[in-house]
């Protein structure tokens, strides 16, 4: 015990020790001025706004500020610029290091496509709440004649017809036929004979009568529907008839112009007012 204390305060120890502490001390020097230089300690930048930035913007902005880029998810937006960047993580004056990493997450250039399911029939209320759940808008409300009251008859974009269970881009406007309901109030059988769809409809809707079957014959194009024309009706056309207000007619149509008739129409104000007007 006495030769170990003697040992402890030789000359030789104390050099061996002081030796062992400067390879100690000088190594662990060495690592810290790796770690410093590897992780650029004390060299920070500031996280710049990405916000509104386009993606044809983010390239030169990210670059500017010694900063890399990923865009990792899109949302539809409406009422942003189409690929404008809506977050980011790190948020704006975050201090981060040289070249990290910015995830962007961006408006989407195209609106996401929702099916619309097929409501005819279905109540208005009922009809109001899954447009409106499905990420839709409510657009025009109109009311036509027909034995279901309040109920759905078709529903309509930019005045044209669409089918059930069909897609349509977030945040379209869908306009909602109902029904209006039958009345003992007489009215003339119009004469809808070589007008196309759209003019009929009109004439129609003004005078509150329903759109029944229609057909349209040698139909292959969009364009085919539209220019068809009416060549029968059912009731048919009588100056002396009349029909409930709310009753419904039914027209057959087609491409072919040898199967369309030259007829004068009534000479009756509603009717040539609202084909003049469309």
């Amino acid at each position: 015990m006495i030769d170990f204390i003697k040992f402890l305060f030789s000359k030789r120890f104390i050099v061996h020790l002081i030796v062992a502490g400067l390879i100690t001390g000088g190594g662990l020097w060495s690592v810290f001025q790796y770690l410093d230089s590897y992780t650029l300690h004390g060299q920070t930048i500031t996280v710049p706004d990405f916000s509104g930035k386009t993606i044809a913007e983010i390239e030169d902005f990210a670059s500017e500020y010694d900063l890399g880029y990923k865009i990792i998810d899109s949302v539809y937006k409406p009422n942003f610029a189409k690929g404008a960047v809506l977050e980011q993580n790190p948020k704006p004056e975050s201090q981060v290091k040289k070249d990290r990493k910015i995830y962007l997450t961006v408006s989407r250039v195209l609106p996401p496509l929702i099916e619309l399911p097929e409501l005819k029939d279905v109540t208005s209320r009922i009809a109001f709440g899954i447009i409106e759940s499905k990420g839709l808008r409510i657009g025009e409300i109109i009311y036509e004649p027909n034995i279901a009251v309040d109920a759905v008859i078709r529903l309509e974009i930019e005045g044209k017809e669409i089918d059930g269970k069909i897609k349509v881009a977030k945040n379209t406007k869908i306009d909602i036929v109902l029904g209006l309901g039958e009345s003992d109030e007489k009215i003339a059988i119009p004469n809808l004979v070589s007008l196309t769809e759209a003019k009929a409809r009109l004439v129609l809707r003004e005078m509150i009568l329903g759109f029944g079957i229609n057909e349209c014959e040698l139909r292959e194009t969009e364009e085919d529907s539209i220019n068809a024309k009416i060549y029968r009706q059912a009731p048919e056309y009588d100056s002396t008839a009349a029909i409930n207000l709310g009753s419904t007619i039914d027209v057959w149509r087609t491409i072919d112009p040898a199967k369309w008739p030259s007829v004068n129409l009534p000479n009756d104000s509603l009717i040539n007012d609202s084909i003049s007007d469309n």
